[in-house]
């Protein structure tokens, strides 16, 4: 849905303003997904209700309704840019008549929050994960919306009844680390995942158990084919 309308002082129009939010200094503007990424941890977990405006050089703007779990851009999620080489953020407090100026119809917030997630930090830690951190699922993604892969699908799943670390998740997967910390990114910015710094690890249960060692008779039986 194009970023287009005004009421009240607020506006997304095709030059990328949000009402009577300054234009963004250049040396705001920062490289890739991660400010915005940070930006909107922050914004989700901020009790006040807020309106955020996301520019990217080279594409239109994003629009990002938090109360109603939507965003607004005229780009195909098929589009997306993986690494912009500038990115800049700005928000402000939603009101109804800055919904109203979005209007109806924009997109599942998943959606870009997934995309963000993924793209944001180039397979290593988000800013706001903690080393040593383990996770276990709180909530299963709608994968129905999502732009996800069959090794993103095997890895929550290994997250449903157990509390992993990045590098256990990797281990019980056979995932490369990378791609391991990119889904959990993702899913820590959805807020689907429960994050323990001192739960107890569950790789054994994930593990093959031992064959059990043969008694003498038995590997004279085998030996002998009997």
């Amino acid at each position: 849905m194009p970023v287009n309308g005004s009421v009240t002082g607020y506006s997304l129009d095709a030059a990328g303003s949000v009402g009577a939010i300054p234009p963004v200094a250049e040396t705001a503007l920062t490289p890739g997904w991660a400010t915005a990424a940070e930006s909107m941890y922050a914004a989700l977990r901020d009790p006040r209700p807020t309106l955020m405006r996301v520019d990217i050089a080279g594409h239109p703007p994003i629009a990002v309704d938090f109360p109603r779990r939507q965003f607004f851009w005229e780009g195909a999620i098929e589009r997306f840019p993986d690494e912009p080489s500038r990115v800049s953020v700005r928000t402000v407090d939603s009101t109804p008549e800055a919904a109203a100026a979005l209007g109806a119809g924009g997109q599942d917030l998943a959606i870009l929050l997934w995309t963000v997630g993924m793209e944001s930090f180039g397979g290593t830690p988000a800013t706001w994960l903690r080393p040593g951190d383990r996770y276990r699922l709180s909530q299963w993604p709608n994968f129905t919306v999502l732009p996800r892969r069959m090794a993103h699908l095997r890895m929550t799943a290994a997250l449903v009844n157990a509390y992993l670390s990045i590098d256990e998740l990797a281990t019980v997967t056979a995932t490369p680390v990378s791609d391991v910390q990119r889904l959990v990114n993702a899913l820590t910015l959805l807020d689907v995942v429960d994050v323990a710094a001192d739960a107890p690890s569950d790789l054994a249960a994930w593990l093959p158990e031992p064959a059990p060692e043969k008694s003498l008779f038995r590997r004279l039986r085998d030996r002998l084919g009997i």
